[in-house]
């Protein structure tokens, strides 16, 4: 093709006609960078229309600034590889869950067995500890994985900071100043109160390594209202009234190389054995889970801004006296256990029997229904995972009700999107175990449900 006049040149678009001599359509890019009349650069994409003129048959080609369009582009493959990360985290979150279910289970019962000045307690603590440690890293994959467990309530975001500003200070040093900036005004959230002080803590705790010299932490808080301008610019936000907590720092910044890969588990730059690069990971995963949206903006040498948008909801009044611990006591009713991990129900099973329980095993839904048949004595608590082979816990609980309407139901599961019964979100009054569980834990829920002092007030779903 031959370039035969230079019609015009917008800033944003132009036109260029020359004589052509393929008869095919064409368009390049979107690798392609224009140059506006001012010098600047843009990404460009060029179409080509074809015209019959006095002269002949001509090219029309419109050149397209697709900045923004890359721009989302690359925001949506972000989000995509995020999403695929987390369901490869929260799987391994669950997986690990299990198997720390039956470490710290059947240790726990060492402990019990062994007295304290036997040197095994010794060995059985430090194992517990470990199991700890462990159970911590999963919770923090699973967060990530927008699998955690949560409980929700409305709260206010400034209460929360203005409680917690005295633990951030201890957690990033004197050498950094901490300055609140909090709307008066501030609407509330709907999120789990302790997973959004984990929230600040991690990024806290961020912004104290970006500055190791010292420099100053900044917490903001405020109203906004998101319009469709700006939603459309932004993947993930949507056009209403949000509640904007802003975390910024006067450290050294990050590359626009760095940024890419922030939130992605295990990704650090500290030295090794100086962090396991779950930080970041854990705040995307729970902001995501509570319907947030958070954004980075940093330059190498500026420091760096978190912003992250929570929804705006309407203030709700909550009765907040204490609920009274209940006592753990020995029984001798009989318990349904359905779990397909082995494991997992050999553990359960044990526990139970110990205290007295007598225990009906089954591995997946159909056979929980065929020993629950095959059984002439009451059942009393039906004790099973959600997920399973043939159908959900739910599903099976509604089976299981319909042909004992007195069996008591308590669900279990490392998985919250799949343990979460009402309305996306886990009730207060749902008996749930999250794995890993205690003993403790086990026989508590347990003795609560026989004794109705936990009551169901979610619909069994499939």
């Amino acid at each position: 093709m031959y370039l035969s006049h230079y019609e015009r040149l917008t800033q944003d678009t132009a036109q260029v006609i020359w004589t052509s001599r393929t008869k095919d359509p064409w368009v390049f890019g979107p690798d392609l960078a224009a140059r506006r009349k001012d010098g600047s650069e843009f990404a460009a994409e060029i179409s080509l229309s074809y015209v019959q003129g006095n002269g002949g048959k001509f090219a029309i080609a419109f050149i397209t600034d697709i900045s923004e369009r890359r721009k989302l582009e690359k925001e949506l493959r972000l989000s995509q590889k995020m999403e695929a990360i987390g369901r490869l985290a929260g799987g391994l979150a669950h997986d690990f869950n299990n198997m720390l279910t039956v470490i710290s289970g059947y240790n726990h019962m060492l402990l019990d067995e062994l007295a304290e000045i036997d040197e095994r307690h010794g060995y059985a603590e430090e194992i517990q500890k470990a199991a700890d440690r462990a159970a911590r890293l999963a919770g923090q994959l699973l967060a990530f994985g927008r699998q955690q467990l949560m409980q929700p309530r409305s709260v206010n975001l400034n209460d929360v900071l203005t409680e917690t500003r005295k633990l951030v200070g201890r957690l990033i040093g004197s050498d950094i100043q901490v300055a609140l900036d909090l709307d008066p005004n501030l609407g509330n959230i709907q999120v789990d109160p302790m997973q959004l002080e984990q929230v600040l803590f991690n990024l806290a705790a961020n912004a104290r390594d970006a500055m190791p010299a010292g420099g100053r932490l900044t917490i903001e808080t405020t109203n906004i209202e998101v319009d469709e301008a700006y939603a459309h610019s932004h993947v993930g936000l949507t056009p209403g009234s949000w509640v904007l907590f802003a975390v910024s720092d006067t450290g050294k910044g990050m590359d626009a190389a760095t940024m890419q890969h922030i939130f992605e588990p295990f990704f650090t730059t500290k030295e090794r054995g100086h962090g396991m690069g779950l930080g970041l990971a854990t705040v995307f995963g729970i902001v995501k889970q509570s319907g947030g949206e958070i954004l980075v903006y940093s330059e190498v040498g500026s420091g760096t801004t978190f912003k992250i948008y929570f929804p705006r909801v309407a203030v709700e009044k909550r009765d907040v006296s204490p609920t009274p611990k209940p006592r753990i006591a020995r029984g001798t009713e009989t318990v349904l256990v359905v779990d397909d991990e082995r494991g997992v129900r050999k553990l359960i099973t044990a526990i139970l029997q110990h205290d007295g329980y007598a225990v009906l095993e089954a591995s997946d839904p159909l056979e929980a229904l065929t020993r629950l048949h095959n059984c002439p004595t009451d059942v009393h608590v039906l004790l099973t995972d959600i997920t399973m082979p043939h159908m959900s816990g739910a599903r099976l609980a509604g089976l299981v009700i319909e042909r004992r309407p007195n069996i008591k139901t308590v669900y279990m599961s490392g998985y919250t999107e799949n343990a979460v019964l009402c309305q996306g979100m886990l009730d207060d009054n749902v008996p749930f175990l999250s794995k890993p569980f205690t003993r403790e834990a086990l026989l508590t829920v347990i003795r609560s449900v026989i004794e109705g002092r936990n009551s169901q007030n979610c619909p069994s779903q499939s």
